[in-house]
């Protein structure tokens, strides 16, 4: 056999050159200087425009107000609502506990008259069985109450009534509709009772026109201010204008639009209102110009009071701080482009310096996944940390490609997924284990000098080191021109002797495909014989302390070899590759191979005959 595997070292010393930096600088103390000194510059810039502008007083004048406005509302909202909720819990508990029955009806409807009376903004109370019969009182004109009944509702008022109601236990506010009779839209709060297994709802109905009535009535505390109260974003669920009554209004559409409510300012609330800072993070604020005049609108989203949010909000005129909102917009601006160009700055100040990070991580990730053939030395930096980084990476990076030159990565990766220290302890293992043996390789390398023996093993070595990793054996060491592979380890790979066959085949085959090219350049043919067993060996770090190596050691292993070898015996002669294999191997293939039995054969330094068969 020759001498093993060989190949030119990588270029050591352009890996470890860096081209020296004349001027260098700290890379903590910039960072330090130069940060500081943005932050400092934007900071100055902000604070003396700021104080120039009074910005104090604009944003507390503007928020004091919003803030009482937009509380008074809300509160005066919900105490206006809260009777119904309050009314609709009360009933629901009483039907739940047996207090009152439904089904005698005059009781029950004097039960909601009383009810009722004690929240006037409540248009009717209702009740509804479980088969959908209708009971319940109504106000009609003010003061009179008159008695309800319907009988079980048809199938799409059924769905409506069912949607949301089985998986709620408390008061919830349903949407919007339309009440032909008296001509208004309504808001109604449902709740769920259930009796046994009846499920039955209890529901208010509150006018919308009384909801705009009370925005009438109550005192914003500023002067010409107009509130209003949205559902979802577009249409206008209460607002002075719908006090009285409001034409034009039907099922398929209870609520007038932002448009049609008459109120200019407010239809150009989500398209020109301009957003403006305030001082607080309940409430939001827009600014308005409008036929030349100014205006605020703030506002407050609120859940909990139907299927979309509500917005509850009040617009006035802002002649009285029209001109601080002016000076408070100049110092924003300023304060903006100052910040502007510190981002930019530090944008890129940040890129210049994060870029021999990113190259460095590029190429680290490279040398994580041992592909040490595509990591490139890092350049020198002006940075002197960054400088001696990159220095210490390329001479990294040297002694690493010379460490791939001997170590098999595949193994390696493999080791490293395993990982700690029981992965390489030395174990006893069943394995498959094939070796290879070019036939005649003496008379083939005659006539070769050193460096095309080297280039025809190394060329043969890839063809058969290929078709071993994509079965996922491992190549334990190449010897001579031979090569000595295992399945079964460090991975656990039950089907090791199918794998280790596979292999084997497929060595056949490239082997005949390359036998093909050299008969065509007038060389002659490789020929190889391989031998395959199966069997309790040793596996794991075996050798010295400062060389071990990753390898299978037993009598099994030796069997193998002298399969190999048997090789020469029992060849047909005539063919590229001839692979035999142990009764061993055959027993534990489960696929469908083509093997041929060649009877029991005596092994040089074993007392008893193995089964021999050849494959393929």
């Amino acid at each position: 056999m020759a001498d093993g595997h060989a190949g030119d070292p990588p270029p050591r010393r352009r890996l470890l050159d860096v081209v020296p930096i004349p001027r260098q600088v700290s890379l903590s103390i910039t960072l330090a200087t130069g940060i500081g000194l943005l932050v400092f510059i934007a900071v100055l810039a902000v604070l003396a425009w700021s104080f120039g502008a009074n910005i104090r007083n604009t944003f507390g004048l503007l928020t004091d107000k919003a803030e009482l406005t937009i509380t008074l509302a809300e509160s005066q909202l919900r105490g206006h609502l809260r009777p119904a909720t309050d009314q609709v819990s009360f009933i629901a508990g009483m039907i739940q506990d047996g207090a009152v029955d439904p089904a005698e009806q005059e009781l029950f409807q004097a039960t909601l008259t009383g009810a009722m009376a004690a929240a006037p903004q409540i248009m009717a109370l209702i009740f509804w069985d479980s088969e959908f019969r209708m009971t319940g009182v109504a106000q009609q004109g003010r003061g009179n109450v008159i008695a309800i009944s319907e009988p079980p509702a048809d199938a799409e008022m059924r769905a409506e009534l069912r949607r949301g109601t089985s998986d709620r236990t408390g008061p919830f506010w349903g949407g919007v509709t339309y009440v032909p009779e008296p001509d208004t839209a309504a808001l109604n709060l449902r709740q769920t009772v259930r009796r046994g297994d009846r499920i039955e709802l209890v529901a208010a109905v509150v006018s919308i026109r009384e909801l705009s009535r009370f925005l009438t009535d109550m005192d914003e505390g500023i002067d010409d201010a107009v509130p209003f109260i949205l559902y979802g974003r577009d249409s206008v669920l209460a607002h002075p204008s719908l006090a009285s009554d409001f034409p034009g209004l039907s099922w398929e559409k209870p609520l007038p639009t932002l448009f049609e409510a008459g109120d200019p300012i407010l239809a150009a609330l989500w398209t020109r209102g301009e957003p403006v800072q305030i001082l607080s993070e309940s409430i939001d604020a827009l600014y308005i110009e409008l036929a030349g005049v100014e205006h605020t609108m703030v506002y407050r989203e609120i859940d909990g009071f139907g299927p979309v949010p509500l917005v509850l909000g009040v617009h006035f005129p802002t002649a009285y701080v029209s001109e601080e909102m002016r000076r408070l917009n100049q110092s924003a601006f300023v304060g903006l482009a100052v910040g502007v160009v510190a981002i930019l700055l530090g944008v890129f100040m940040g890129r210049r310096i994060a870029r021999p990070v990113i190259r460095l991580a590029v190429q680290a990730s490279r040398i994580a996944d041992l592909e040490f053939g595509r990591a490139t030395p890092l350049p020198g930096s002006f940075f002197t940390e960054l400088d001696d980084q990159a220095r210490a990476f390329n001479k990294m990076l040297a002694g690493l490609k010379w460490f791939e030159t001997y170590v098999p990565r595949t193994l390696v990766h493999r080791l490293l997924a395993k990982g700690g220290a029981d992965s390489v302890r030395s174990v006893d293992r069943e394995l498959t284990v094939l070796f290879t043996d070019i036939a005649g390789f003496t008379s083939i390398s005659e006539g070769l000098t050193a460096a095309e023996t080297a280039a025809f093993l190394n060329h043969h070595f890839a063809l058969l080191a290929e078709c071993i990793e994509v079965e996922g054996g491992t190549i334990d060491k190449f010897i001579g021109d031979a090569v000595m592979a295992f399945w079964g380890a460090p991975d656990r790979q039950p089907d090791h002797a199918d794998r280790a066959c596979r292999a084997a085949l497929a060595i056949a085959e490239a082997l005949r495909a390359d036998n093909a090219e050299r008969r065509a350049a007038g060389l002659a043919p490789v020929r190889l014989r391989i031998g395959i067993h199966s069997g309790p060996m040793v596996v794991g770090n075996i050798g010295a302390p400062g060389r071990m190596n990753y390898t299978i050691v037993g009598d099994a292993v030796n069997t193998g070899n002298r399969l190999e070898q048997l090789s020469k015996e029992l060849a047909d002669g005539d063919g590229d590759v001839d692979i035999l294999i142990s009764g061993a191997t055959a027993g534990r293939l489960d696929a469908d191979f083509r093997l041929t039995p060649r009877g029991r054969r005596p092994i040089r330094g074993r007392q008893e005959e193995i089964e021999v068969f050849r494959l393929g």
